[in-house]
């Protein structure tokens, strides 16, 4: 199962300064609890993204808006766009730089209607990758 989709690499690898794993469980937990309110979000639709459930789409709106929100609260988007250094300084250590940029260039093109769906369509091809959820 791919369970860093989202509680990892959503939420935690885009911490700007390096972080213990302790931290980063704290930092995803924190960014949850911050998004899933005012998202609407319930702890069933949270284990739901947790599983792939999103891939093929069939996520409603206040879920794509949970996801940017975190996305926000790590600072990784620029818009509705995911900011390329910042996925880059995470992921280049653990794939290297071309196989890194491969995945973000791949990804970072998807598009969605608004503004929540965007990041949630980039998320949902980043969780098909098996390099990506290895680390």
């Amino acid at each position: 199962m791919k369970f860093v989709l989202i509680t990892i690499f959503a939420f935690a690898c885009f911490a700007v300064e390096a972080v213990t794993s302790e931290d980063d469980a704290a930092l995803t937990h924190a960014a949850i609890e911050k998004c899933k309110g005012p998202a609407g979000v319930t702890d069933e639709e949270i284990e739901q993204l947790k599983t792939d459930k999103f891939h093929d789409g069939g996520a409603d709106k206040h879920i794509m808006c949970f996801v940017k929100c975190v996305l926000d609260e790590f600072d990784a988007l620029d818009g509705d766009v995911l900011k390329e250094g910042v996925f880059l300084d995470y992921f280049e250590p653990h794939l290297g730089r071309p196989k890194a940029k491969e995945y973000y260039d791949l990804c970072s093109g998807e598009a969605g209607d608004d503004e929540c769906e965007t990041p949630f369509k980039i998320i949902m091809c980043l969780g098909k990758s098996d390099d990506i959820f290895k680390i």
